[in-house]
């Protein structure tokens, strides 16, 4: 399944590339995140999920990492809970907008595997809110 989307943060790219730089500075911003541990670009947790009919609480492994400078950023993160498993890659690319603004694209595949697989569409939808919530958190504390 592809995921990807487009959005505009009001800020630059240079502060918006210093928070995607290391994962304590966003981690707070992961929708229902129930705890989270991070190291450098490294992150672990548990986050309560809830899609159709598979719910309860993903454990959760990734790491982001700086492909190229202020611009580029490739993520991996691993999630599962009992018998479903959501294995994902992808990047995050920064480029610069109108009157200072950062267009941000995002780009993942994700595999999935157990009950959770036959929910894909609904999965895809859930991703992308999840997402948005995730970059609107994070617009919020460039703006401080």
């Amino acid at each position: 399944m592809i995921i990807k989307n487009s959005l505009i943060i009001n800020a630059n790219r240079g502060k918006v590339a210093s928070i995607l730089k290391d994962v304590r500075n966003f981690s707070d911003c992961i929708p229902n995140v129930i705890s989270s541990r991070t190291e450098g670009s490294k992150f672990s947790g548990k986050v309560r999920f809830k899609i159709g009919s598979v719910s309860g609480t993903f454990d959760v492994d990734g790491e982001i990492l700086e492909k190229e400078p202020e611009r580029a950023y490739d993520f991996y993160i691993k999630s599962g809970t009992s018998g479903n498993i959501i294995e994902t890659k992808g990047t995050i690319t920064l480029s610069d907008a109108d009157n200072g603004k950062t267009l941000l694209e995002y780009h993942a595949e994700a595999k999935l595997g157990g009950m959770i697989a036959a929910l894909g569409k609904i999965i895809e939808s859930t991703s992308n809110d999840l997402i948005k919530q995730m970059f609107s958190c994070i617009e919020q504390k460039i703006s401080k």
